[in-house]
């Protein structure tokens, strides 16, 4: 399901949502919250400001919960819960998608 944001847009006129270093991936899926890691080569690589992190972060929250039986996303760093993912998006929050089913 993350494989395919991974790869980037499939047209050269976007820009992709994740940076080219680091990983990204589900670690478990649990009462219907699926639950994103980010390694810290993610994090540090990625250029930030809110309109750059609300897009990596919706874009992942939209992608899993389009994905029958998930309803929410929380997001650790290295297996850790954060307060901030670059310093605009409070990532200790537990996201909905922004896309009705």
């Amino acid at each position: 399901m993350l494989t395919e944001l991974k790869k980037g847009p499939i047209s050269k006129e976007m820009i992709s949502s994740f940076p080219e270093n680091g990983n990204v991936k589900l670690t478990k899926i649990q009462n219907k919250t699926a639950f994103i890691d980010m390694d810290k080569d993610f994090v540090n690589s990625h250029p930030g400001g809110s309109t750059g992190e609300l897009a990596t972060i919706y874009s992942i929250v939209n992608s899993v919960t389009a994905v029958d039986g998930i309803e929410k996303v929380e997001f650790t760093v290295d297996g850790k819960k954060t307060d901030e993912f670059k310093g605009h998006v409070d990532v200790a929050d537990v996201f909905t998608s922004t896309v009705e089913k």
